[in-house]
């Protein structure tokens, strides 16, 4: 039997799935930074998430969710490093995306990186318009 195949506990993928029902096809492990995502795979929990390896979001759009799986991806890669990039975040999604990773209760497990990222963003995007104001 192969790993996609088996329960969720032993797939080696985990489909996220948006309001509108985009599919994000994620690293299992790499989902493990949400303890909410993580509780609704528990086998031991029987919830249908646990049995299908489907998670569906209804309040998380589209364009939240591929920022959350980004971070996902991005807190995997690099969470034994030290030296860690930055991730950027649009302007206009940072609080949806905090939102989201709120919901998800992501911010026990690294979440602050994402929120530096984030207001870095905010940072740059207020010194650039200010920036427009005074040369204008």
């Amino acid at each position: 039997m192969s790993a996609q195949n088996g329960t969720a506990s032993t797939r080696k993928y985990v489909t996220l799935v948006s309001k509108e029902g985009f599919e994000f096809v994620v690293l299992r492990e790499a989902t493990l930074v949400s303890p909410a995502i993580r509780s609704m795979l528990d086998p031991e929990r029987n919830f249908l998430e646990a049995q299908t390896g489907r998670c569906i979001f209804q309040d998380i759009s589209g364009s939240v969710l591929e920022y959350v799986v980004q971070y996902m991806h991005y807190w995997y890669q690099y969470k034994d490093k030290e030296d860690v990039p930055d991730m950027d975040i649009p302007v206009d999604l940072c609080l949806e995306v905090l939102m989201a990773a709120d919901f998800l209760r992501m911010d026990r497990n690294g979440v602050l990186v994402l929120l530096l990222g984030a207001r870095l963003s905010v940072w740059r995007f207020v010194r650039d318009q200010e920036h427009h104001f005074t040369t204008a």
